[in-house]
């Protein structure tokens, strides 16, 4: 872009002022470009009245809605840094975190006691900010002011615009800080890729709190100049009747999981929906979690789109995609997008041969600014000419990129290497398996054994038949180290917010040595 990102914002409310922005399905809600800049810029002028300034932090504790968005903006507006923490988190975790990031204000989350977080202030201004009890925060006398000073005055490429954070299991969440030109220029160069624009209509189905739920499906169609529609997040319910609210308004792409996939693809009882889907559907975005090929197959062939797998990571936003204009190959998850270099490197850092398999490091123009150090109580700097550990195995083959695998969930059976991923491959390929999950699990024969976890569509009465079939395919399609010597049935994968399957639950689940 020859322009900062500041300035592409400000086009884009200026440009798109009376075309529509973001639709709340539930609240039954819609603004246009041009109130959506009113409402927040109102929201921005309340914050500043109870004090908050440019680089105080702001937390969230709002579920998904226009509300907590239109906050994600205020704070854009006035340079404050949106700070987002998922309602449903531990209570232990979320006040650790509140404590050790000192945030300014709080908004949301009615059961806390600001006095319990030093230095922050109760919200208790006219807009009602703490908690939002209803849809109508704004008054409608309200809804025409400007902001004073020019269109966002305070916006800067270099203002740090948000914190997020991990989902944390063994260990605390990390808090990943992010500049607003990282951020948008990372959802602009996505946007380029795939031809997303004014036309874009996106469905909105992940948690707001994390970057599936901001950066792609918030961020990306705002800098695009086009359109988002909240449709609540997903769950059971939403799959069995996934393409009425879409039908309804006029959606034409998607940004989804395999989860999400896995769960209309299974449950989706709508009979017109196949058809609609291969007329109006124009993209289909799919990341958060490794894509299954069988999965890929059937969903296309159902419902007549294609799939285009990405990589990417909260640290680093999009790090490879699979473009229109590339063909499917197996395995691949795209070239790297515009700004973004990979590396592959063995044990000891070195570079490896061309074609061979490795740790993924990454170098990225739209890095993060840092992680948040608990123990400074500030973000410690990373620099843009870092490289980044991924903690991913994989390989690049003609300047494509493929994940073989996390290099902590690499089992060694009797002194050989087993790829979990490969084996999940294997098992997603019968009709009845919503998901798989593979990890090493202790054993005294050979340090490491291999256990595959399977959710079934249904839990059988008697688990043996469906296992053995399982097996029969395991042995169709795997070497007899990579053959797995358990099978558990379980009636729902544990899974972190995102949709990814937490394996060290499973570790910890079935680690009996045997």
């Amino acid at each position: 872009m020859t322009t900062s990102l500041s300035d592409a914002i400000r086009a884009v409310f200026a440009a798109r002022r009376d075309h529509v922005y973001l639709i709340d399905h539930t609240a039954r809600r819609e603004f246009t470009f041009g109130q959506w800049l009113d409402v927040t810029t109102a929201l921005a002028a309340e914050l500043a009245r109870a004090g908050i300034t440019k680089g105080d932090r702001v937390a969230l504790l709002l579920p998904n809605s226009w509300e907590l968005a239109a906050f994600y903006f205020a704070c854009l507006g006035m340079g404050a840094v949106a700070m987002p923490l998922n309602p449903q988190t531990a209570a232990d975790t979320r006040n650790y975190l509140l404590r050790n990031t000192g945030p300014r204000a709080i908004v949301g989350g009615a059961d806390l006691d600001p006095a319990e977080v030093p230095g922050c202030i109760g919200l208790t201004c006219s807009l009602d900010i703490r908690p939002l009890k209803d849809a109508s925060i704004v008054p409608a006398a309200l809804l025409g002011a400007r902001p004073a000073g020019g269109l966002l005055p305070a916006l800067r490429d270099d203002n740090l615009f948000s914190i997020t954070f991990t989902s944390g299991t063994t260990e605390r969440p990390k808090g990943v800080a992010h500049y607003v030109s990282g951020l948008f220029g990372n959802a602009h160069a996505f946007n380029r890729l795939y031809g997303f624009d004014e036309r874009t209509r996106i469905a909105h189905l992940f948690p707001m709190t994390y970057m599936a739920g901001f950066l792609n499906t918030l961020l990306s169609p705002f800098i695009a100049g086009g359109s988002t529609v909240l449709l609540g997040q997903f769950g059971p319910t939403t799959a069995l009747d996934f393409w009425t609210p879409l039908r309804t308004h006029q959606i034409n792409t998607l940004w989804v999981s395999p989860t999400m996939l896995s769960g209309v693809l299974k449950l989706d009882r709508d009979p017109a929906g196949r058809s609609w889907a291969a007329a109006n559907i124009g993209t289909v975005c799919v990341g958060t979690a490794p894509l299954p090929y069988q999965l890929k197959a059937d969903f296309e062939a159902a419902y007549g789109v294609r799939l285009y797998e990405s990589y990417g990571s909260s640290e680093l936003l999009y790090v490879t995609a699979m473009g229109p204009a590339d063909p499917y190959v197996p395995g691949a998850v795209g070239r790297p997008v515009d700004g973004v270099t990979v590396r592959i490197v063995d044990q000891d850092g070195a570079t490896v041969a061309a074609e061979g398999t490795g740790e993924i490091l990454l170098q990225s123009r739209h890095a993060f600014a840092g992680y948040w150090d608990y123990a400074v109580g500030a973000v410690e700097p990373f620099g843009r000419d870092t490289w980044f550990p991924t903690g991913d195995a994989g390989k690049l083959v003609d300047g494509r990129l493929y994940i073989t695998g996390r290099l902590k969930d690499l089992i060694i059976r009797g002194g050989a290497n087993v790829s979990p991923r490969a084996i999940e491959e294997v098992l997603h390929r019968h009709p009845d398996v919503v998901a798989a999950a593979v990890v090493g699990v202790p054993d005294s024969f050979y340090g490491e054994d291999v256990l595959a976890v399977v959710q079934p569509v249904a839990m059988p009465a008697d688990p043996a038949p469906f296992i053995k079939e399982l097996q029969a395919l395991c042995r169709k399609g795997l070497s007899d180290v990579e053959m797995p010597r358990r099978f558990e049935l379980i009636a729902e994968m544990p899974r972190n917010a995102n949709g990814k399957v937490l394996k060290t639950d499973l570790r910890a689940a079935f680690s009996k040595p045997r």
